[in-house]
């Protein structure tokens, strides 16, 4: 597990970090959505699945938040994910995504660190009625806020697209939200242990 040496505060997203045929296909649609609506400003928001999303209160917490996912994660195996569909969460969020199918290992492995977390009194959010998504576009990410003309036009166009398509989780990170919009204070390698 590579880890920054700084304790990040507030809330931290455990996701996955998609490869193959899915990131391929949600990179070419993030990149069209651009040059479309003129959202991003040289980078892109990187493309990924949330697993869970955790509260800790402290650093105490934080650093144990660390050990129960790194346990939850050591040895398990890298698995396939599959795209069907897109669409679009409506206000607040105002973002567009692909729909990831709510597969067994996915499902199995968030509620195994939802459950690891609870038993140590971290804060998370239980995943069971969790909407797996890949999120293309997201005002915390964009450039400027897109208006709801854009965003309704936008999601139509989405929601006409029939993505279909598969890849693999080989590897998990752990993101704060201490420095928007997101900064990086964990990654692990499946399959392998920790990333050192």
């Amino acid at each position: 597990m590579k880890q920054s040496r700084r304790i990040p505060r507030g809330t931290l997203y455990l996701v996955g970090v998609p490869e193959g045929e899915v990131m391929k296909e949600a990179s070419q649609l993030q990149r069209w959505l651009d040059r479309r609506f003129d959202l991003f400003q040289g980078r892109y928001p990187p493309l990924h699945v949330t697993l869970n999303v955790l509260c800790p209160q402290g650093k105490k917490q934080t650093q144990k938040a660390f050990s129960k996912i790194r346990s939850a994660l050591e040895g398990r195996p890298p698995f396939s994910i599959t795209v069907r569909g897109a669409g679009c969460f409506a206000l607040p969020y105002k973002s567009l995504h692909l729909r990831v199918e709510k597969m067994p290992p996915l499902s199995a492995l968030s509620r195994r660190v939802h459950r690891d977390l609870a038993r140590s009194g971290i804060p998370s959010l239980n995943m069971e009625e969790w909407n797996y998504h890949i999120t293309l576009v997201n005002p915390l990410f964009a450039r400027r806020e897109w208006s709801l003309r854009e965003f309704a036009q936008a999601c139509r166009l989405v929601e006409k697209y029939k993505p279909r398509s598969a890849g693999r989780i080989n590897r998990m990170e752990l993101w704060s939200t201490a420095s928007p919009p997101f900064h990086r204070v964990a990654s692990f390698v499946l399959g392998k242990g920790p990333e050192q």
